[in-house]
């Protein structure tokens, strides 16, 4: 049965920004590798850090544990041919765990290279990048601070394959990464030390998270990474003796109700990627994910679905129970427990993004150590089922 169906539709025109809820929880010392760090990316299968040295004489990478600051392997950057002056940005394939370098101040180099030391690709050129980093997808990205154009570029050949101007962002990007929370851009602005969040296709701008409330002040050059999950953030600075600043995160919503075909059957065996919701017309399945604080009384949470159709209508609910997963459309049903429409119905992007745009405690009425649960619901007239709409997977958190 379609329990939003029928509907009165109100568009809104913009999704709401929201900042990262973050904590600092430690200060790794990292003061004995004595080096000025140009870039950083965290491996999610051994959970070590890899640090690039921007310092003019080193031209090296370095493994390091983020929570204890114990250095593994150190690598020469100069097995890249021609080398020399960097490496100045950083990104870390997924899947095979090659690292990307690229040095743009006073040359232009840029190569691959494995976890063991080992030259992997020679590339023609880095594109001016002063950040880089790989989406989940394994989409290449990198920000040239000289033409101020966030490019996408093809990581086996080194093409320029886009580019977007990121939208109110001057000065030089210090680093660069992909939230596994959300799968958002986020930028380290060098000149105020801000951490924004920006859609790598479009280069609109959304949340903006300050870190001078944390003593963060950043030059040309900095690294800035998160951990597997999201769940924690690292960042440094250049500096003689300088640390590490190790940031919990909060907020970040359990996953449940998969459509990938790890739970429950889809409706028409009509399976998402791993960590979808069932498949709709785009070949793919919506995700949910959010972002903000979960805090009734400062309340900046912000519902985020992914993978929907574009410019189609959608609804987020929520309720105070997971139930077994049923059919739902195209999709699985996966919350009960008196179920609360948050916000007006809205059309979702030209990605096939949306943001919820509510106060969620206050359209909720929470008070306080409550676990609610959450879908995105949305119309797909052309899913692969013919019911006309879907949902993304579930996803929990308490306030």
């Amino acid at each position: 049965m379609n329990r939003f169906a029928p509907l009165a539709f109100c568009v809104l025109a913009s999704p709401a920004a929201a900042q990262l809820d973050l904590t600092l929880v430690q200060t790794t010392d990292l003061s004995t590798l004595v080096f000025s760090p140009g870039g950083g990316a965290f491996d999610p299968v051994t959970k070590k850090l890899w640090l690039s040295e921007a310092g003019a004489t080193g031209n090296a990478v370095y493994e390091v544990d983020p929570l204890t600051g114990v250095a593994g392997a150190i690598h020469s950057a100069t097995i890249i041919p021609s080398f020399f002056g960097g490496p100045d940005a950083m990104a870390l394939q997924p899947g095979s765990g090659n690292l990307y370098l690229f040095s743009a101040f006073g040359q232009d180099e840029c190569g691959a290279i494995s976890q063991a030391g080992q030259l992997v690709l020679d590339l023609p050129s880095a594109h001016g990048a002063t950040a880089a980093a790989f989406d989940p997808a394994g989409r290449l990205f990198v920000f040239s601070d000289n033409s101020l154009l966030l490019h996408q570029i093809d990581p086996s050949t080194g093409a320029l394959l886009t580019s977007v101007t990121l939208e109110g962002f001057i000065g030089s990007a210090a680093a660069m990464a992909f939230d596994p929370a959300t799968g958002h851009l986020i930028v380290l602005a060098a000149s105020n030390s801000r951490l924004i969040e920006f859609d790598p296709d479009t280069g609109a701008r959304h949340g903006v998270t300050p870190l001078a409330p944390f003593g963060v002040s950043l030059g040309v050059v900095g690294l800035m990474a998160f951990n597997e999950d999201g769940s924690q953030l690292y960042v440094a600075k250049a500096s003689a003796n300088w640390g590490l600043d190790v940031f919990d995160r909060g907020s970040l919503p359990t996953t449940f109700c998969l459509g990938d075909g790890t739970g429950a059957l889809c409706p028409c065996g009509n399976f998402g990627a791993a960590g979808q919701g069932c498949a709709n017309s785009t070949g793919s399945g919506a995700t949910l994910g959010a972002s903000g604080t979960a805090q009734v009384g400062v309340d900046s949470l912000v519902l985020e679905a992914a993978g929907a159709p574009p410019a189609v209508f959608g609804v987020f609910f929520g309720g105070g129970a997971e139930i077994a997963p049923a059919p739902f459309g195209d999709g699985l049903s996966c919350v009960g427990g008196g179920i609360q429409r948050l916000g007006a119905p809205l059309r979702t992007d030209a990605n096939g993004q949306a943001q919820s745009a509510v106060t969620i405690s206050v359209v909720e009425g929470l008070t306080g150590g409550e676990t609610r649960h959450y879908q995105f619901w949305y119309r797909d007239t052309s899913g692969p089922c013919g019911q006309g709409f879907n949902a993304s997977h579930a996803a929990k958190l308490t306030w």
